[in-house]
């Protein structure tokens, strides 16, 4: 609503949605539904020029292959974390494709290995090969924490 109100966003303008980590995550499931959040007419939301920044949301669907070395000794994996937040966040941006494809597992829609597949909005991805925190949790004691 500030970038309409007090800001002036409108037709013609370029709005960059994005996040890092956590934020990215959140950039990539509502990425698809920002246009249609802005508070202006149909036409002049289809005006707006939307791209998204999505930094390090590319979490990997693998098992922690050392648990017991992780940093949080109940750690189960991001996969499961992810299931987890999905099983009482309430999320409804799963995007229509995402969720008819991974129907019988939603919270696949709310990861990066799946969901960025069905992202439509142009985005640009970046995930770095040193992404400790899911190194950490993956591998175990890699000293992100």
């Amino acid at each position: 609503h500030d970038l309409v109100t007090t800001r002036g966003l409108g037709p013609g303008a370029r709005l960059l949605f994005g996040g890092v980590s956590a934020g990215a995550r959140g950039a990539m499931v509502h990425l698809d539904y920002v246009r249609g959040m802005l508070p202006l007419p149909r036409e002049a939301r289809r005006r707006v020029e939307v791209r998204g920044l999505i930094d390090s949301a590319m979490w990997l669907d693998d098992p922690p292959l050392r648990p017991w070395a992780s940093t949080r000794k109940s750690f189960f994996g991001l996969a499961n974390a992810t299931a987890n937040v999905a099983s009482f966040a309430n999320v409804t941006h799963l995007g229509e494709e995402c969720a008819e494809e991974h129907a019988d597992e939603l919270w696949r829609c709310l990861f990066g290995a799946y969901r960025l597949l069905s992202v439509r909005t142009p985005y640009l991805a970046v995930g770095s090969q040193f992404d400790t925190y899911q190194l950490d949790n993956d591998f175990g004691g890699c000293g992100h924490w």
